[in-house]
C-alpha cells in the first residue's frame, strides 16, 4: 500500500498521460565493456531511457543483461517504510533502478525506473539526462514550471503545469548547485513551490539530480 501511495504522489505531481514505447533495446553481443553493457538504440546509437520501459520483469532483465542486475533496498520519504527493487548495471554511473508492482514473489509487473548517477550516459528521448539545467527544461516544457523547495524529503520535485512534458510519464526532482549563495540558497529552502521562471529561480539555476520514467 505505501508503494501505491508514493508512486500516486508522483503521477499527481507531473500530471502524466500514457504513452506507448516501440523501440528496442538490443545487448551487443553481450559482452561487458567497462563493467557495463552498451545499450544500442537501432537509430542514433545512444542510451535513451525510455526504452527500458519495454521490460516488465526482472526475469526478462537478468536474461537481456547477464551478470548485470542485482536486487537491493529502497526506502520510501518520510520514514514510510521500505521496498526490494532491482538495478541494472550497479555500482556503475549507468546505474538504473527498477520498481515493481509485486516487488517480493515474482518482481514482475514495472512500476518505475529512475537514475540519479552523475555523468550517466542515460538520458530520455527528450534529451534530458542528471545534470540538465532548469532553463533547458523550461524551454522543453515550452512554459515554465513548478518545483518545491529544497531540505526536505519531497525537495525539488516539479510539476510541469501543464506544459508539453505533462505527457511525458516524468518525475524530475532538481538540486542546487554547489557554487550557490546562502543568501539565494535561503531563499528556496522549505515545503513551497517556485516558478521555474522567478527571478531566484532563473539566477540559481538548479540541475537534474533524479529522473523517473513512470509505466502505466
Amino acid at each position: 500500500m505505501k508503494r501505491f501511495i508514493y508512486i500516486s504522489l508522483i503521477i499527481i505531481m507531473i500530471l502524466s498521460c500514457k504513452q506507448k514505447e516501440n523501440k528496442t533495446i538490443i545487448p551487443v553481443n553481450e559482452k561487458v565493456e567497462n563493467e557495463e553493457t552498451r545499450i544500442i538504440n537501432e537509430e542514433k546509437n545512444e542510451f535513451v531511457l525510455d526504452n527500458l520501459l519495454q521490460y516488465n520483469s526482472e526475469a526478462e532483465l537478468k536474461k537481456d543483461f547477464k551478470g548485470q542486475v542485482k536486487r537491493a533496498t529502497g526506502y520510501y520519504p518520510e520514514g514510510m517504510g521500505e521496498f526490494t527493487k532491482t538495478v541494472l548495471f550497479p555500482g556503475t554511473k549507468n546505474e538504473v533502478e527498477f520498481i515493481w508492482k509485486d516487488d517480493s514473489l515474482h518482481f514482475n509487473q514495472l512500476l518505475e525506473i529512475k537514475v540519479f548517477k552523475d555523468s550517466t550516459n542515460w538520458k530520455t528521448k527528450d534529451g534530458i539526462t542528471i545534470g540538465t539545467d532548469l532553463r533547458t527544461l523550461e524551454k522543453l516544457n515550452k512554459k515554465p514550471f513548478l518545483f518545491y523547495g529544497f531540505e526536505w524529503d519531497y525537495g525539488g520535485m516539479t510539476s510541469w503545469d501543464n506544459g508539453y512534458l505533462v505527457n511525458r510519464n516524468m518525475a524530475v526532482s532538481l538540486a542546487l548547485p554547489e557554487t550557490v549563495d546562502f543568501a539565494d540558497y535561503e531563499k528556496l529552502l522549505g515545503d513551497s513551490q517556485f516558478k521555474s521562471s522567478s527571478k531566484i529561480a532563473q539566477k540559481v539555476n538548479p540541475t537534474v539530480s533524479e529522473l523517473s520514467l513512470i509505466k502505466k
